[in-house]
């Protein structure tokens, strides 16, 4: 049984979606349990399939990226972790937050472009994939 419980949010994927903000659960690890292996808890909590839409949830936890997790367009995720591996009960606060970024055939979340001259623009044109745009976003080493 599991003993300990972290509080995850995300951000809404949705305007139908706002009505359930802040989209909060609690979430059970056991003792003992590495992030690595909750991502795979988290996964089960967010929503990873989007009709041709390449998604990328970067998960914070007191204000700092921790991890990433990566879908394809049919729901299929990979993550990467941010920071080293650790016990879940060594996390900063007992609290996660998802924030979404995505890339939709070419239209890019706004937490990665901003509207200028009637166009949306990349914040970071620089980058070639979703991955390095979201760690730009981050101001991770790419």
């Amino acid at each position: 049984m599991a003993d300990n419980i972290i509080h995850m949010e995300r951000q809404s994927v949705c305007m139908g979606d706002d009505a359930n903000a802040p989209n909060a659960r609690n979430l059970s690890f056991a003792s003992g349990m590495m992030l690595s292996d909750f991502l795979d808890v988290i996964a089960g909590n967010i929503p990873l399939r989007f009709n041709g839409q390449h998604t990328i949830w970067g998960v914070e936890n007191d204000g700092h990226p921790v991890a990433l997790l990566e879908t394809d367009v049919n729901g299929n995720y990979t993550n990467e972790l941010l920071i080293e591996d650790i016990l879940l009960k060594d996390l900063n606060s007992k609290e996660v937050y998802c924030h979404y970024f995505y890339d939709y055939k070419g239209n890019l979340c706004s937490s990665l472009s901003h509207y200028e001259d009637g166009k949306w623009k990349d914040n970071h044109p620089e980058c070639r994939t979703l991955s390095d745009k979201v760690k730009a976003f981050y101001q991770l080493e790419i």
